[in-house]
């Protein structure tokens, strides 16, 4: 059982002895949000996305179909669109990283054998039953999560889906998410889930970040995440729904994650000031507009 704020006291103690981290003034730019939803687009654009993706690439995602594989596609195609928009580099030429073993990382990086021609781009991704974000931010490394709030399976009920689920959270967060009324405890429970992966993918971990290590807490109406007991004074979480899906946004300092950042970027150790409502810039993507600029770009180039 990890010890928090909510779970215990032990928390309370070690904040007292490490010390706070620089806060940024500000987040230095719009933290970028862009979502495509697939539900919306004509029969046959994913597999017209997939062509722009660069032959090995193309090949390495094959010739799948359903809903998951369509948003994996996507996924590819709007990290490159990213990479071409606010860093400058070319949409297929954009060299992308996915895991580095040697240094555990498991979230995309751009990688970039000089200096950018706009900036350098933090992003992550994360889909959910048709419906893709992208997350993005200059500075602050990111992490995206998004859930659509309904039971996983068929004939689920919410006590049988919460005992199958008791692991990934903590004492206190069950007596959280379960202070409302069963209307909402789904709801609650999605918000706590999203906002744990988003950090975990934030820090590059993903799915072998253990859930059950990391603990939520509201402080001043602001989300505080804990992991082993200890504060994550470098990271600020962010909550919000779109139709019926929880989405979760963590931002942090890139301090410990994959050294191509450093390269770009420095190992900056600042930490991001609090997340609002109007550092985030919301985009929708439409599929077919993105086929007719890149139709466009390669025609100019």
């Amino acid at each position: 059982q990890p010890w928090g704020v909510m779970g215990g006291t032990l928390s309370a103690l070690r904040n007292k002895w490490d010390p706070p981290v620089e806060v940024a003034q500000e987040v230095g730019g719009p933290i970028q949000v862009w979502r495509c939803d697939l539900r919306l687009e004509e029969h046959g654009v994913v597999q017209r996305c997939k062509s722009l993706l660069p032959p090995q690439e193309a090949e390495q995602v094959g010739n799948g179909q359903g809903v998951a594989w369509s948003c994996g596609v996507i996924s590819r195609v709007l990290q490159r669109a990213a990479a071409e928009e606010f860093c400058g580099v070319a949409f297929s030429q954009a060299v992308i990283v996915r895991e580095d073993p040697q240094f555990k990382q498991k979230k995309p990086v751009l990688v970039l054998d000089k200096a950018p021609v706009r900036g350098y781009l933090h992003f992550n991704v994360s889909h959910d039953h048709g419906v893709v974000f992208l997350v993005g931010h200059p500075r602050f490394s990111v992490g995206v999560d998004a859930m659509k709030m309904i039971l996983p399976k068929a004939g689920d009920t919410l006590q049988g889906f919460f005992a199958d689920m008791q692991g990934v959270m903590t004492r206190g967060e069950w007596t959280w998410i379960k202070a409302e009324d069963q209307g909402e405890q789904l709801q609650r429970f999605f918000t706590l889930w999203t906002m744990k992966e988003a950090f975990a993918k934030g820090v590059g971990e993903g799915l072998s970040c253990p859930l059950a290590s990391l603990e939520l807490t509201l402080e001043e109406g602001e989300w505080v995440i804990f992991r082993d007991g200890w504060r994550q004074r470098f990271w600020r979480l962010k909550t919000q729904q779109y139709a019926n899906f929880a989405i979760s946004f963590a931002v942090g300092a890139p301090a410990g994650m994959h050294p191509s950042y450093y390269s770009t970027v420095g190992a900056d150790k600042i930490a991001p000031p609090g997340i609002t409502d109007d550092d985030l810039c919301w985009r929708d993507i439409d599929l077919q507009a993105l086929l007719l600029q890149a139709k466009q770009n390669k025609g100019s180039g």
